[in-house]
């Protein structure tokens, strides 16, 4: 079963904290990355991320964004450590929390992702919305991550979009004030999501 693969030895295992460096190898807890993204930038199919307590941002579009792709039988697992609650905080910039970009095989367990909501005033919100040909009424809306951010992304890779998302599990994560989506795919195929709130 499912279970079976995701719990299979991992290949390479990399550790990610909120105390840690990007310069550290990331191969040990007393040596673990920063950043998700550096992480994920070293990951092949088989491997697992662990990630401990912090929290964890970018000021780029996503926090994570993930390009590399796992196989069947060697899924790319990203968990939070064992007893920590990792955070994902999105902000202004972020338009999504975590992107998925054609890839498959990949496990996403056990994560906070917080959106931006509490930073956008109505006020703030309203200027989004636009009248473009002058007859006072709103006949447009201009998105911007700050208050139509998402929490985790599931996408076909835009540059091919023959491309799609696949075998993807999203469980036992928390995805909670974002203005877009909480959880969403667009050109997706065989997405698990289980458990998540």
């Amino acid at each position: 079963g499912i279970d079976d693969v995701l719990s299979a030895a991992a290949l390479n295992t990399y550790y990610v904290s909120g105390t840690g460096s990007d310069g550290n190898d990331g191969k040990s807890i007393a040596k673990a990355f920063r950043t998700l993204q550096k992480a994920h930038n070293l990951t092949n199919p088989g491997d697992t991320v662990w990630i401990m307590n912090g929290t964890y941002t970018s000021t780029t579009s996503d926090i994570l964004s993930i390009y590399r792709t796992g196989a069947p039988g060697q899924w790319i697992r990203y968990k939070a450590y064992p007893g920590q609650t990792p955070k994902l905080k999105a902000g202004n910039n972020n338009w999504q929390a975590i992107y998925f970009n054609g890839v498959s095989h990949i496990l996403i367990e056990g994560l906070t992702l917080e959106g931006n909501n509490d930073n956008v005033t109505e006020a703030r919100a309203r200027t989004q919305l636009k009248d473009t040909n002058g007859d006072g009424k709103i006949d447009e809306m201009e998105p911007k991550p700050e208050y139509s951010g998402n929490g985790i992304g599931i996408n076909a890779d835009f540059g091919n979009l023959i491309k799609p998302s696949h075998h993807i599990i999203i469980r036992k994560n928390t995805v909670y004030k974002f203005g877009g989506a909480g959880i969403y795919t667009y050109g997706a195929d065989f997405v698990t999501l289980e458990d998540n709130v």
